[in-house]
């Protein structure tokens, strides 16, 4: 169920938007039907799957209960879904070359967490909070869900074959919270907190972000949280599928930004793959 309520859909064509919003209607009242066990059409928390800690993210009016509207804000496609295609799987030549080339766009989840950590951040998020207020919360790592030691091992690593590879970044844009903002330090060295990559409400600027081309020779880097990170690419127009196997902290999704928020899958990297890449990188040399 909460993993259901994080998807935002992407398709390509009208007729396809129109069949994609209705069986997302469809998917969303047969997954409120299912959860609502006492039949009072609506889903309580004792009545979700799923860890607890997502209930808030899905319940957008804060009333306590999921309700229809609710369960279609993650399952039918905006009325502007973007148009993004699927690209040919690429091999690791061409997709190392096209790294190195730049013009593309980098789309991190944070890395591996503290799993019995929650966050008390809910206010900073969707609360009437001033900006200096906003920021203090975001800045409190004890209210939030940290990486573990061997999470920033892992994106040590990562930074490394990166660096390896030989990317060149133009800018990196990361969700305010202290998981994604260490996240993007130990892979880049580098950091710009952007709202828009924690807020449920900000998929316009994460489509723009994904979908503006960066200068030649350069790439853009951005860096979120499970659920956002999906909203960029759904999760089924990825030929990787990984709604079968949900989104592993530390992993990425390489699009092409094909400018106006526009732009299309081209790879999804584990920091194994980040690792065979830089392999690739120093044997050519």
């Amino acid at each position: 169920l909460m993993v259901a309520m994080t998807l935002t859909y992407c398709t390509n064509g009208a007729a396809q938007d129109d069949a994609a919003r209705d069986a997302g209607r469809a998917l969303a009242r047969a997954a409120l039907e299912s959860a609502d066990s006492n039949g009072d059409g609506r889903v309580s928390p004792d009545e979700a799957s799923g860890p607890a800690r997502l209930f808030p993210r899905a319940d957008h009016d804060g009333d306590g209960y999921l309700t229809l509207p609710e369960f279609e804000a993650g399952m039918v496609p905006p009325e502007n879904a973007v148009a993004s295609s699927v690209a040919t799987e690429l091999d690791d030549e061409t997709l190392l070359s096209r790294l190195q080339d730049g013009g593309l766009v980098i789309v991190f989840r944070h890395g591996r967490t503290n799993r019995d950590q929650t966050d008390s951040v809910r206010e900073a998020i969707v609360g009437d909070v001033t900006a200096a207020e906003r920021q203090a919360m975001f800045l409190d790592c004890s209210r939030q869900r940290t990486l573990t030691d061997r999470g920033r091992d892992e994106l040590r690593e990562t930074g490394r074959a990166i660096r390896e590879i030989g990317i060149a970044v133009h800018d990196l844009q990361a969700s305010p919270m202290c998981r994604t903002r260490e996240t993007a330090w130990l892979v880049f060295g580098r950091v710009t907190p952007n709202d828009a990559l924690v807020d449920p409400q900000g998929l316009a600027e994460r489509r723009r972000l994904a979908g503006t081309i960066p200068p030649a020779g350069s790439n853009q880097v951005v860096v979120s949280h499970s659920g956002l990170v999906a909203s960029i690419v759904w999760y089924p127009n990825n030929p990787a599928d990984p709604s079968q196997i949900g989104l592993p902290e530390g992993t990425a999704f390489i699009v092409e930004p094909l400018g106006d928020s526009n732009y299309r899958f081209l790879a999804h990297m584990t920091a194994a793959d980040w690792q065979r890449l830089a392999d690739l990188a120093r044997n050519r040399d």
